[in-house]
């Protein structure tokens, strides 16, 4: 059965998009009814919507339950990351009411203990190890 979904975000200005979620039988329909070429080379629409039908996306896989993704970053819950000072961060397992993870630090007489993980995204640079 086919579904559209309507999503709307806020940038400098509104940009909505629409998700068309169809079954194998649907898609073929449809690509019949757009055809082998676009309507024109002027219609970018239609130009658009042919290269989408020629060669569909294929859907990120889902992070599995030890991860979480930040501004489309997969992070790995288990793992240990490392800032641009070398000091070592690790998720403690607890989480923020919204469901944000967080994470704690050690470092030269500092404590960096249940940050959120925006909050040590915005104060330093992490990469897994």
């Amino acid at each position: 059965m086919a579904e559209v979904t309507k999503q709307e975000r806020e940038v400098t200005v509104t940009e909505t998009r629409y998700t068309l979620d169809l079954s194998a039988e649907e898609f073929e329909f449809l690509k019949g009814l757009v055809g082998d070429t676009p309507a024109s080379a002027a219609d970018h629409a239609s130009s658009r919507l042919w290269e989408a039908m020629k060669s569909p996306a294929q859907a990120p896989a889902a992070p599995g339950p030890n991860a979480y993704v930040y501004k489309d970053v997969v992070y790995d819950l288990s793992a240990t990351y490392l800032d641009e000072s070398s000091d070592t961060w690790k998720f403690t397992g607890a989480f923020e009411a919204d469901g944000m993870p967080l994470i704690s630090c050690a470092t030269g007489g500092y404590y960096y203990e249940n940050w959120r993980l925006a909050r040590a995204l915005e104060s330093f640079t992490l990469r897994k190890i």
